[in-house]
């Protein structure tokens, strides 16, 4: 999955439709961003991702 923001983005937290952390992981610097789902089933998900200042963004995906 790719990831572009406009600040900078440090780490990311993928759960999934029970709540469960089923990946995460942190973000060199730069604005675009690649996360592995190759191992995620099939399903939706929820990415928190948080920035270098704080600020948390969730989006929901489906992975097919």
């Amino acid at each position: 999955m790719n990831v572009f923001s406009l600040i900078p983005v440090k780490a990311y937290e993928i759960f999934d439709i029970n709540g469960k952390i089923v990946a995460k992981g942190e973000f060199k610097q730069g604005n675009f961003y690649i996360i592995n789902t190759s191992l995620l089933t099939n399903g939706v998900y929820f990415v928190h991702v948080v920035s270098e200042n704080n600020v948390k963004t969730s989006f929901k995906i489906l992975k097919e």
